[in-house]
């Protein structure tokens, strides 16, 4: 009886685990635009910022997911009745405690322990090697009752330890800071949180009152700029009334853009100057989809042929992509650009502050931590 009840204390030591890890893995998929937009709540003020450092992934697979299966696997074999089950569990969070420890070590030293899943899903690797070591002698005592104490002692206490030091061997080896996410992260923390003002005549996804607004600088030339329309389509599913994106024209061409020494993309100030007209018809997101998924590269043709795809009035697009008042629109974002220290694209400001590290992981972390501000503050978030 006391055997079984020992036995479903580790098997529950183990579900804790299990759960906590299953927790922690949504929320990493959430931060990486994979699953639903799990909120980390105030319990967890650090969660974000450890999922998307180095540390939580491990061979391609978040940490979190290895912790999954590895509370499993030890709540079976201590379930399996079998004494050599029960040794070998041990063998396996030993192992897995040495991991944990470094871990641990990592996260009091980069975010202060501020990650409550985090600590207690080490907490629980931590009661569990305390008790699973002593289900095990206790096993070993009844089974080998004759060997000398010291040498029992030896042979219970000599592979744990080496265990557990094969697990610190082990993660630190695999560990590899990842030092430009941090880096970005301080520097977005760090940088001023400049007044952009939403103009009237900008492109604009969301509403007015969404407490995160993400001012982006594009081009439609930009290779770049052309991946990162991905992620602005996953922002607005994840969050489709906390944020809102501003688009503004930064056209790396000499046409439209100044500051340029040479050119570098010779359609797209035509290609923004485009853009604005199809803005006068209420059809800018559509066509700015098209211009895309297409290249300008093969011809400047791909401009008229996006426009009639859109179903607009073609004269008056053409009429006015050449009117002053666009070309002065297009001016006016460079201008901005060029004030706020932009020189590629794209160039993304959330909440007035710019952000360069350009990952789902990074741009959901600021976006959660932008929301918790709000949350906190009560107050409409600042521009």
């Amino acid at each position: 009886m006391i055997e079984n009840r020992s036995r479903g204390l580790l098997v529950a030591l183990g579900g804790c685990g299990w759960l906590v890890s299953g927790w922690l893995l949504l929320r990493d998929f959430a931060l990486a635009g994979r699953g639903p937009a799990l909120d980390a709540g105030p319990f967890c003020p650090g969660c974000d910022e450890v999922l998307g450092s180095a540390a939580s992934h491990q061979l391609g697979f978040p940490l979190a997911g290895w912790g999954l299966v590895y509370f499993a696997v030890v709540a079976l074999l201590v379930a399996c009745p079998q004494r050599s089950a029960a040794r070998v569990a041990l063998f396996v969070n030993a192992v897995g405690f040495g991991v944990s420890a470094v871990l641990a070590a990592i996260l009091v030293s980069t975010v202060g322990g501020r990650c409550v899943p985090c600590l207690a899903a080490h907490a629980i690797n931590l009661f569990l090697l305390i008790s699973l070591w002593v289900f095990v002698s206790k096993e070993t005592t009844h089974s080998e009752p004759r060997l000398p104490s010291m040498r029992r002692t030896a042979s219970r206490v000599l592979p744990v330890v080496g265990a557990i030091l094969l697990g610190v061997s082990l993660q630190t080896a695999l560990f590899r800071p990842d030092t430009e996410f941090g880096r970005a992260l301080a520097e977005y923390e760090s940088a001023p949180r400049h007044d952009i003002a939403w103009q009237p005549s900008d492109a604009v996804l969301g509403s007015a009152s969404a407490p995160v607004r993400m001012v982006v600088f594009s081009s439609f030339q930009c290779p770049a700029c052309k991946s990162f329309v991905e992620l602005m389509r996953d922002v607005r599913r994840r969050y489709p009334d906390q944020v809102s994106i501003v688009f503004k024209h930064f056209p790396l061409g000499r046409e439209c853009n100044p500051i340029l020494k040479r050119e570098m993309q010779p359609r797209a100030c035509a290609a923004a100057f485009a853009a604005e007209a199809a803005l006068q018809q209420n059809v800018f997101w559509q066509y700015h989809d098209r211009l895309f998924a297409s290249s300008l590269l093969a011809s400047e043709q791909i401009l008229t042929d996006a426009a009639k795809e859109t179903g607009i009035d073609l004269a008056k697009w053409e009429s006015d992509r050449r009117s002053p008042a666009v070309k002065l629109k297009v001016a006016s974002d460079v201008s901005l650009g060029t004030a706020l220290g932009v020189e590629a694209t794209p160039a993304v400001f959330i909440n007035g502050k710019r952000l360069t590290y350009l990952s789902r992981r990074m741009v959901g972390l600021v976006i959660s931590r932008e929301l918790s501000r709000f949350a906190s503050s009560g107050e409409t978030a600042r521009r």
